[in-house]
């Protein structure tokens, strides 16, 4: 922590890292939403992975204010996120969707509650904001590994927290080479909770999360390939989490058949919802045993424990 003092408060400080895919309709309120802010304190780490459209164009336009970084092929959100990390000098790391906001003032409330605490922390969850309903959401005291295992509504995300820079390095060169582009923030979250209960919680809404076209609600055309590739990337994340349970903490072993079908249903809720997406008269470009598979996803006749069982053949 740092040992500047304004008004008799330690000025710790931050770093926000922000993924950057073909977001040129929002990129600049995210970015003006951190740099508008009231604290000096911030570096601001973006990672332009391989854009299509004006995002890096963008980008370049804060140059002298940002850290930037391109990535040389499209990698996805978990491994763009790492990268940032690598790099971050301070001692907390926020992770902001590229069409989301920080909400006024946000430093300076995290600043004043780090500096209440008595103990350290590896970790702090803090209330969010919608867009567009302007609903607001606040963090209770929870078993937050348990109710990521069982409980299908939990916000897995990672830009609801801030995260210690040492205890995230440590953890990250486990997972560094993981390829995940699928349930990648539970994955990255399940992670961290398996290797510390120092978590605390901020009754503050301190993000604002875009509830409208964006990141995480928009539906585009998607390829066969690019649908094996979430499908194998879904068993990873799986077999993944399944493995760091059992083997880190193993006390939670019996939350596993519960987690085995609310993950199931992820991954077939994300393949359903594309089906009007995609054309059927083309699966001959689907490979084997993907192509059986996407079959049985998308026909609802299949009782569940017949497709949660399919499902199970590619992971442990």
């Amino acid at each position: 922590m740092a040992d500047d003092r304004v008004n008799g408060l330690a000025e710790v400080s931050f770093s926000v890292i922000i993924p950057c895919f073909n977001c040129e309709d929002t990129i600049r309120a995210t970015i003006n939403s951190i740099l508008m802010q009231d604290y000096y304190r911030v570096e601001v780490i973006c990672i332009n992975d391989c854009s299509t459209d004006c995002t890096l164009q963008i980008l370049n336009e804060y140059r002298e204010k940002i850290v930037l970084l391109n990535n040389l092929q499209n990698e996805g959100q978990f491994l763009a996120r790492n990268k940032g990390v690598y790099i971050a000098k301070n001692d907390f790391i926020l992770f902001v969707d590229s069409d989301d906001l920080l909400v006024e003032n946000t430093f300076s409330r995290l600043n004043e509650f780090i500096n209440s605490l008595s103990d350290d922390f590896d970790f702090a969850v803090f209330g969010y904001k919608t867009h567009c309903s302007n609903q607001k959401f606040y963090p209770h005291k929870t078993d937050v590994l348990r109710a990521m295992l069982t409980k299908k509504n939990f916000p897995c995300v990672v830009w609801n927290k801030i995260y210690r820079l040492e205890f995230l390095k440590t953890v990250l060169q486990e997972i560094q080479n993981a390829y995940c582009i699928f349930a990648e923030d539970l994955f990255f979250n399940v992670f961290l909770c398996n290797r510390t209960d120092k978590i605390v919680y901020i009754n503050e809404c301190l993000y604002e999360y875009n509830d409208t076209k964006g990141i995480s609600t928009s539906v585009y055309r998607r390829t066969f390939s690019e649908l094996e590739k979430t499908y194998n990337s879904a068993v990873f994340a799986y077999n993944s989490i399944v493995h760091d349970v059992k083997n880190n903490n193993p006390k939670y072993k019996h939350f596993l058949p519960a987690f085995r079908i609310m993950f199931f249903k992820r991954i077939y809720n994300f393949i359903f919802s594309h089906t009007k997406y995609l054309d059927l008269k083309k699966m001959s470009n689907f490979t084997l045993p993907k192509k059986n598979l996407c079959l049985m996803l998308l026909h609802k006749e299949i009782l569940l424990k017949q497709k949660i069982k399919h499902f199970l053949r590619g992971s442990v």
